[in-house]
């Protein structure tokens, strides 16, 4: 049997609507008023949760030769700004997730009382972070990109001692995926690992991946998050803006429509055929 996963108040079964999880990252570009202006979009055109990464950068990154580190660092935000976001998007009583990647952002979200914490793909490893979210209690959102098949055996018994709900997330580590790359075949393979609720974090363009998952049994989904494709920054071009957001949503609602039950019965729709049209010997 497939467990419920529960996110504050609502409980995601494999009957309910898909959850759709905005993904804000690192596209605020470190500016309050810019998440601001995200939280309030996502919000507004669908999402049922904003996602944060809460970093210090100093100590995400243990190479500091890294050709990208000064991205981060510039899109950094202090835990004072992270703050007055958290506080602002509260003020919409919907949910707020939040990857941490350091110690200091794991106690941050903790006393900020996160509705949910994910592991990023790469981070599946970090024995030290791990360890750390032991502290957390709620649901975990464990991203598997990347991940073979005994790690995320590893890091989905791990929390489960934990007593902790766990949503393995359908993930591939490219950005954007191609769809040739999109390998969502592998949420069955997942299913085999997990017996909670699966979801996908979809890096693919479109919408048409997020569907097929929804069809093998994905209820929480996670798309990257911008006002415009044009802004400064690696992920403003793979995310999706808030027009893509409500057709995301709309199409995964359509695909919830037409699978409707499994159920074998005579539909309301078929009976003017069957009084009129059925034969018999």
């Amino acid at each position: 049997m497939i467990k419920a996963i529960n996110i504050g108040n609502l409980k995601i079964t494999l009957s309910s609507k898909p959850f759709i999880i905005a993904e804000l990252g690192i596209n605020h570009n470190g500016s309050v008023n810019l998440g601001k202006e995200l939280i309030q979009a996502a919000y507004e055109n669908g999402a049922d949760a904003i996602k944060f990464q809460t970093y210090v950068t100093d100590e995400r990154f243990e190479n500091k030769n890294l050709k990208f580190l000064h991205f981060f660092k510039d899109m950094e935000l202090s835990f004072d700004k992270e703050k007055i976001l958290w506080d602002y998007a509260k003020k919409f009583k919907k949910k707020i997730f939040s990857t941490p990647f350091d110690s200091q952002s794991v106690d941050f979200c903790l006393k900020n009382n996160v509705d949910a914490i994910k592991v990023a793909s790469f981070e599946t490893t970090n024995r030290k972070l791990l360890k750390k979210l032991l502290n957390f209690k709620k649901a975990i959102f464990i991203s598997t990109g990347q991940n073979k098949k005994n790690e995320i055996h590893r890091i989905y018994k791990f929390f489960k001692k934990n007593k902790n709900q766990i949503c393995l997330m359908h993930c591939i580590s490219s950005y954007p995926t191609l769809d040739g790359d999109a390998n969502i075949y592998r949420l069955n393979n997942l299913s085999k690992i997990s017996n909670y609720i699966l979801g996908y974090s979809d890096h693919t363009i479109g919408f048409k991946s997020a569907t097929l998952a929804f069809a093998l049994g994905a209820r929480f989904f996670e798309k990257h998050f911008t006002l415009n494709k044009n802004l400064k920054g690696p992920d403003h071009k793979m995310s999706i803006t808030p027009k893509e957001l409500k057709l995301f949503k709309k199409n995964l609602l359509i695909t919830k429509e037409m699978l409707g039950s499994s159920k074998i019965h005579l539909l309301d729709s078929e009976k003017f055929i069957y009084d009129n049209v059925r034969r018999e010997n």
